[in-house]
């Protein structure tokens, strides 16, 4: 059963948190996942961990390529994975979205 959201998941106003988000749901995923879903979750965390450590809001593209791997993951994923995979998806596209508009 996934965890309750997080107190500062309120629409977040800035995507380093939002991406702070989606990590949370990814471990999350991770300790829920089978165990074949767990280096490619892995990756993906890693990819999230290298645009939070550039100076500027993360590339659209970046952030596609993302989203189609947890997309790709979740056809694979057991239901409680496939939910907080589902809330991370929701969280990244809510970035791609602050991206877009440039309201970071």
């Amino acid at each position: 059963m996934p965890d309750p959201p997080d107190e500062n998941s309120d629409d977040g106003h800035d995507p380093a948190d939002e991406l702070d988000a989606v990590q949370s749901q990814l471990q999350h995923a991770r300790e829920d996942a089978k165990p074949e879903l767990n280096d490619p979750l892995n990756e993906v965390s890693e990819a999230l961990d290298r645009m939070q450590g550039e100076e500027t809001d993360p590339r659209p593209d970046r952030l596609e390529s993302v989203e189609r791997e947890l997309v790709t993951l979740r056809s694979d994923a057991a239901p409680e994975t496939d939910e907080r995979l589902r809330d991370a998806l929701e969280r990244l596209g809510r970035v791609q979205r602050m991206v877009e508009d440039g309201t970071s």
